[in-house]
């Protein structure tokens, strides 16, 4: 299994692994806090400055979106048609087999995906900037349960291979002359749910199994508590006034998302009604 650890030497790549969960946690607050388009764009070319600078493989990190854009752009429309959200005003800008979809709706949705692109990335970025193995090391050094610890991590990891093995499968069947790009989206949900899921489900299924065989055989479940390892992780002054800086920030996002409303979605509203 790859878990996309892009080797480097830049400041994101020598903090310890806890400052980069940190990090991770921070940016995934602040996207869930902030429901403007324009904040949350904010928060996204953060992420592209972080990956560009790392050199994160920004290729791979375009093909990681591009694979993702069926399930965004449905999480788009849902959220389009049925925002989760109530609107004191709504300007109505077209309707939709009975549906009116407003300008309002419009910002939320836009809003919504990039927030959901934030958190995927955010995800993505972190396990290339910080191998497998720290990531379990730091989580069980903050106190989480190894077993907890192991499975988390996994289940992150996992998420870029799934991606690339729903790619091998659709390239597979598309070779083989399958077709799914009808326009009834009935037809062209049930031709992907069928040809596609359905494998992936047994190929993670069948990959779980050979992830359990190998931590049995390396005797992972003897003694967990008292685990040693090889590699040790330690904070550093630099660590120190990373974190520092990030539980400003943090505390910051929390105020300004939770207790203000500079970062609702009615902010890029009223810019584009005073237009």
């Amino acid at each position: 299994m790859a878990f996309e650890y892009v080797k480097g030497n830049t400041v994101f790549h020598r903090f310890d692994p806890r400052v980069k969960l940190l990090l991770a946690v921070t940016v995934i607050i602040m996207a869930v806090g902030f429901t403007d388009p324009i904040w949350l764009s904010a928060v996204f070319s953060f992420l592209i400055f972080l990956i560009l600078y790392c050199r994160l493989r920004p290729k791979e990190v375009a093909v990681f979106l591009k694979n993702l854009s069926p399930l965004a752009a449905l999480y788009f429309l849902f959220n389009l048609l049925f925002p989760m959200v109530t609107f004191e005003e709504i300007t109505p800008l077209a309707t939709v087999l009975g549906i009116t979809i407003s300008l309002e709706a419009l910002v939320w949705a836009i809003g919504a995906l990039i927030r959901f692109l934030i958190i995927l990335v955010t995800i993505r970025v972190i396990l290339m900037l910080t191998p497998i193995r720290d990531v379990i090391l730091s989580l069980v050094k903050l106190k989480m349960p190894p077993e907890f610890a192991m499975a988390m991590s996994i289940g992150l990891a996992y998420l870029p291979v799934l991606v690339d093995e729903n790619r091998k499968i659709k390239e597979a069947l598309m070779s083989k002359g399958w077709e799914y790009q009808f326009r009834n989206p009935i037809k062209r949900f049930k031709a992907l749910f069928m040809q596609m899921l359905i494998p992936s489900v047994f190929n993670s299924i069948r990959r779980t199994r050979d992830i359990a065989v190998t931590i049995t055989a390396r005797g992972f479940g003897y003694n967990i508590r008292a685990r040693t390892y090889l590699h040790e992780i330690k904070y550093t002054t630099k660590d120190y006034i990373a974190t520092v800086i990030l539980v400003l920030v943090l505390c910051l996002v929390i105020y300004i998302g939770w207790y203000t409303d500079i970062a609702e979605y009615t902010f890029t509203l009223s810019l584009l009604k005073g237009a």
